[in-house]
């Protein structure tokens, strides 16, 4: 069965349907908010897609990147929170 979605795109039913999260890296410490950020959306389910270097030079905390995750959302659900959207570190966390 086929509908109308978001900006009238054809859904299909049945068809997986994911929540995405970006994590901005930053250029500098990168690796401790990619732990911080990385175990926190581990831990409540979602998935690492991809890492990207914006500057293609990983040279020690002088990273520039970005990191995409997504989560299954099952048919008939509405996904907590927007669909696409930022991941917020505890100490810039709003409220959706």
């Amino acid at each position: 069965m086929r509908e109308r979605g978001v900006a009238g795109a054809i859904v299909c039913a049945g068809m997986t349907r994911y929540q995405y999260r970006i994590v901005d890296l930053g250029m500098f410490s990168a690796i401790e908010r990619m732990v911080e950020s990385f175990g926190d959306l581990g831990a409540h389910g979602w998935q690492l897609v991809a890492t990207y270097d914006k500057a293609s030079n990983w040279m020690t905390s002088m990273e520039n990147g970005f990191a995409i995750f997504i989560r299954p959302v099952a048919d008939g659900e509405q996904p907590e929170g927007p669909w696409a959207g930022p991941y917020l570190y505890p100490q810039d966390e709003q409220a959706w």
